[in-house]
């Protein structure tokens, strides 16, 4: 199946800091494996650029006093001091999904963009290195513009509580997070099926891994079984890999791939939006982490991991 592929050249300069653990060139290794795996195995990929939002766009979730703080002062908690490169970068990550939404309702069915699903910043405040919420956005566009039903797993390894908060009250949206519980944000750290307000959680124990996340995504399409969404988004973090530094989780890349098979194969007609979350490991894990569950929302098996990583120069390390 065709891969709409959203990206920016620019993608590379988000970097929080010469040591923050947010590092742009993620993205661009990603598109590098990627654009390998696709010559060598005949993955059809769709080149989409992507844009900034506008204000009404950013206006769907946040403040207007916020988004001022971000786009006027230059000023985030996402980074020290002012920085207008920065500011500007964020809105076009918030873009690329918004481009996204605007191809799953013209008929595309796998849509990725690597830097959107920034599921901890909330209304008036950025949080996790995420600035704006560009997946409670998209719901929001799509549920109360569009009349769909959208449906949101978060596997990334930290609980996905911003778009949980500013959907929370949204009917025509589900989110589920699957999630390390213990850690940032420190929240999600209880077992919830809230079928009155779609809030779902699966906090996962230091130590879980492949067997565990398959159970929890399979929970996931029970869940939608009964929801019956429109349209699903993944946010998928590469963070809960066994290698990533910022969780304890002990995913695999076929893990990872097998549960983004698992909802592709389980609603074969639905058009999905793929978004990166986190990832600590730029140049080797998380990116190969992304290709996977793109092959998988392709139809195609799981990757070799060690050759993924040959691409960008990257020996795999040993356990």
């Amino acid at each position: 199946m065709t891969i709409h592929y959203i990206d920016d050249a620019r993608y590379i300069n988000w970097v929080l800091g010469a040591t923050h653990p947010t590092q742009g060139r993620r993205y661009a290794n990603a598109t590098a494996m990627l654009q390998h795996f696709a010559a060598i195995s005949g993955m059809d990929i769709v080149n989409v650029p992507s844009r900034e939002a506008t204000r009404a766009e950013l206006e769907v979730v946040h403040t207007s006093e916020y988004i001022s703080r971000v786009l006027d002062s230059h000023t985030s908690g996402a980074w020290d001091g002012t920085d207008p490169v920065l500011a500007e970068l964020s809105t076009l990550l918030f873009g690329g999904t918004m481009v996204a939404v605007e191809h799953v309702l013209n008929g595309a069915l796998n849509v990725v963009h690597l830097p959107g699903a920034k599921h901890h910043a909330m209304a008036e405040y950025a949080s996790g290195f995420c600035v704006f919420a560009d997946f409670a956005a998209a719901a929001t566009l799509l549920t109360s513009v569009h009349n769909k039903r959208v449906a949101i797993l978060d596997i990334d390894v930290h609980h996905g509580d911003g778009t949980e908060a500013l959907l929370r009250n949204n009917s025509d949206a589900l989110t589920f997070s699957v999630h390390q519980d213990g850690i940032f944000p420190w929240t999600g750290h209880e077992i919830e099926d809230d079928h009155v307000q779609r809030v779902y959680n699966r906090p996962l124990q230091s130590g879980a891994g492949d067997t565990e996340l398959r159970a929890a995504v399979s929970d996931f399409v029970d869940v939608c079984q009964e929801f019956k969404p429109d349209i699903i988004m993944i946010a998928a973090g590469a963070d809960g890999h066994a290698q990533d530094s910022l969780g304890q989780l002990l995913y695999s890349t076929e893990g990872f791939h097998a549960a983004v098979e698992l909802v592709r194969q389980s609603f074969q007609e639905l058009p999905i939006i793929l978004g990166g979350a986190g990832g600590y490991r730029p140049d080797d894990y998380t990116p190969a982490m992304w290709v996977s569950a793109i092959c998988a929302l392709a139809g195609r098996a799981a990757p070799d991991e060690a050759a993924l990583m040959q691409v960008t120069g990257v020996e795999v390390a040993l356990p």
